[in-house]
């Protein structure tokens, strides 16, 4: 069974290995194993960053466990930008990554916010549509050779 929770300091190392493991393996679609895209994302996935994110008091940090581990990661920021929605590999389409939106939403609604919107890899678009998520404007340049497409969700009242 899946659980979210908000993650703590003794969650860094397990989440930044998730991230890291979750972009490389998963966002090959993205970046397509180049190098210098892969090393310009992952340059601020550490523990020192980590525990900035949990430090900081506009951002919620999730994580999704299932049998004792961490399967996915998830933040959000006070202006309603989901920044990190990440599943250990593996894991995709097991319900980590929507037990890890609808929490992310729920704090969200706790902050009084009437949408959310975020930045999709075009892997993982199709996965935000079906969680009710619309295109929001044209794709950007990600990091390096990556593009990213914005999506917006309007939220229902609590």
């Amino acid at each position: 069974m899946i659980s979210t929770r908000v993650a703590d300091a003794d969650d860094a190392e397990e989440a930044i290995e998730l991230l890291r493991r979750s972009f490389i393996e998963l966002g090959v679609d993205g970046h397509q194993n180049d190098e210098a895209t892969v090393q310009a994302w992952l340059q601020n996935k550490t523990t020192q960053r980590f525990a900035r994110w949990l430090a900081d008091p506009d951002t919620q940090v999730i994580v999704a466990e299932w049998e004792g581990a961490i399967r996915g990661v998830g933040s959000i920021h006070r202006s309603g930008e989901i920044r990190l929605c990440y599943v250990l590999p593996g894991f995709q389409a097991s319900g980590v990554g929507r037990a890890l939106l609808a929490r992310l939403e729920e704090h969200a609604q706790l902050w009084h916010l009437s949408s959310v919107h975020l930045s999709s890899g075009i892997g993982a678009r199709v996965f935000y549509e079906r969680c009710g998520y619309q295109p929001s404007g044209s794709a950007k340049p990600g990091f390096g050779i990556s593009f990213l497409f914005p999506y917006t969700k309007v939220l229902s009242r609590p």
